[in-house]
């Protein structure tokens, strides 16, 4: 089995700091592993225990967002791949990573997320996504997961969202199965279908 889990990096609400136009001071306030994708890394990392297989772990800047890829390494994630279109955050990460020991079971791309998926030749049975809800990422990336195909038969993506936002249907053999609400957040769980011939 080879799971695909894509994480972010959201402010520790902890020690939020606003400025005078009520901004938040993203440079003073530490950054966390989002509490979805770490729900998602947990369950990923539970379902490779318990089937065999592997866990990938993708994540796009900014440069401390590398923090987040040696943290899934260290719970047991095989490989990790870190994806940012600026120089100088790859630049970093590859010095970071070959500091810590760990350029052997992780990947630096300087580049768009989307690019880089386009280019893996990998087929995931699972796939979880819960991109930045306002960049509009969330239906890019589902029909370019659907139009490149690297989910397999009988695949699942899961994907988190705001509750009100409506997710495209997906061309065959993708089929939108179900929707789970939790307050404000929404999980909504496409298929891949296998061809039954």
């Amino acid at each position: 089995m080879r799971i695909l889990i894509c994480l972010k990096q959201v402010p520790d609400t902890t020690e939020v700091k606003l400025t005078g136009d009520l901004t938040l001071e993203r440079e003073f306030v530490a950054q966390v592993l989002n509490p979805a994708d770490e729900s998602a890394l947990e369950l990923g990392l539970e379902l490779k225990e318990k089937h065999g297989g592997t866990v990938t772990v993708l994540t796009m800047g900014p440069k401390r967002a590398e923090g987040m890829l040696r943290e899934a390494l260290s719970r047991g994630a095989e490989h990790c791949t870190f994806v940012d279109q600026r120089k100088d955050a790859v630049k970093l990460v590859r010095e970071n990573l070959e500091a810590t020991g760990l350029t052997e079971r992780a990947k630096v791309v300087q580049g768009d997320s989307l690019s880089f998926l386009s280019g893996t030749r990998e087929k995931y049975h699972l796939i979880f996504l819960d991109p930045p809800y306002d960049a509009n990422l969330l239906e890019t990336t589902l029909n370019r997961i659907a139009g490149i195909d690297i989910l397999a038969e009988n695949g699942i993506i899961i994907c988190e969202s705001r509750v009100n936002q409506d997710l495209p249907e997906l061309p065959n053999p993708y089929r939108k199965s179900r929707d789970y609400k939790y307050g404000k957040i929404k999980v909504t769980l496409y298929r891949k279908e296998c061809d039954s011939q």
